[in-house]
């Protein structure tokens, strides 16, 4: 009975399809299998690093036939007495000799340093201060200062004008610094005008400069010389200098216009003293003097003179003492050489008693 059922039952049901077969699962079951493989293996692969080949370092001492040597090795395979380098690495050869008994004592073997100079220098000096010719310079050339009148009368409006004098240059000198001195500006007004204004300027044609600027205090009245003296103390002058006047009058009417003028000069104080200078100069003697005395312990082993002449005094001012202990009686000798720049030498010696 259960039989029949059965198989009635198998009847009854529909047949499967392949994919819902057991091989299909098989299949897929295998094949999902072979993917998760290699993903691993592809995996596993991808950590492992590339064989790389070994790698090592060694030390290789390979001998040679030539060798430096030191000094001391050197001198140790030559071998001779004597032969030998110091600490600074010089060779040195010494040997021993006995000798007789000998004593030395080391306070008369040496002595202190001795020298003295002697320097002095010239000092200002006074120059022979150079004398310039004055310049006169007519009404009628001044141009533009006077018009004519009739007769020889002229008229002069107000108006200012400038007088220029180069001085004669200087021969005993190019350029020279003074100390104390002056130059003075010597004006004579016959122009029968006053000079209300009147200002004086030293300029240097050299050194392309104006060295001084001075006024006439109350300018210069017609018929009257002035001196203006003008410092330069301090002030550096070349050989060639410029004296420019420069004028200013209100003016008038001036008579006998062809006899009136105006002078300029330029002279040097008495007293002109230079610190400095590019000059001659003159024939100067010069004498001085200097002495010096010697120490009970200074000798004198040489001496060298380049010029001049040396006096040795030797004065006979000893107590018979030395490093302050008395010596006992006896003559002491003593000897003096001198070597002078032509090589040419004086020797001097004598001796003292020494008596107690």
């Amino acid at each position: 009975m259960n039989k029949n059922i059965r198989k009635r039952k198998n009847q009854n049901e529909e047949p499967k399809s392949f994919l819902e077969s057991g091989l299909f699962k098989f299949l897929m079951k295998s094949a999902l299998a072979v993917i998760v493989a290699v993903f691993l293996l592809t995996l596993i692969q991808c950590t492992v690093k590339e064989p790389q080949a070994p790698k090592w370092s060694s030390s290789l001492v390979i001998p040679v036939v030539n060798r430096t040597y030191t000094m001391e090795e050197f001198m140790s395979k030559i071998d001779q007495n004597g032969l030998g380098v110091d600490s600074q690495g010089t060779m040195t050869y010494s040997f021993d000799k006995e000798l007789d008994t000998v004593t030395l004592s080391a306070d008369i073997l040496t002595s202190p340093d001795f020298s003295h100079s002697l320097y002095d220098s010239l000092g200002p000096i006074d120059i022979n201060p150079p004398v310039s010719s004055p310049l006169q310079v007519n009404l009628t050339s001044i141009g533009g200062l006077a018009s004519g009148l009739p007769g020889d009368s002229a008229f002069v409006p107000a108006t200012d004008f400038n007088i220029v004098n180069d001085i004669p240059t200087v021969t005993s000198y190019t350029i020279v610094t003074v100390a104390t001195g002056q130059l003075l500006a010597i004006v004579d007004n016959q122009l029968n005008i006053n000079l209300d204004t009147l200002i004086i300027q030293i300029f240097d044609l050299n050194l392309l400069k104006f060295v001084a600027t001075d006024t006439f205090p109350a300018g210069l009245a017609s018929g009257t010389l002035d001196t203006l003296p003008i410092s330069l103390d301090g002030e550096t002058i070349s050989s060639d200098l410029r004296l420019i006047s420069y004028c200013y009058t209100q003016g008038g009417i001036v008579d006998s216009a062809s006899t009136r003028y105006l002078t300029t000069s330029m002279a040097y104080s008495d007293i002109f003293t230079i610190s400095s200078a590019h000059t001659e100069v003159p024939a100067t003697t010069y004498i001085f003097t200097d002495q010096t005395q010697l120490g009970e312990s200074e000798l004198i082993d040489s001496a060298l003179l380049s010029s001049g002449s040396i006096q040795l005094s030797i004065n006979n001012g000893w107590d018979g003492t030395y490093k302050g202990r008395k010596l006992n009686t006896a003559v002491f000798a003593w000897y003096a050489e001198v070597e002078f720049e032509d090589g040419s030498k004086v020797y001097r010696k004598g001796n003292v008693t020494l008596i107690r």
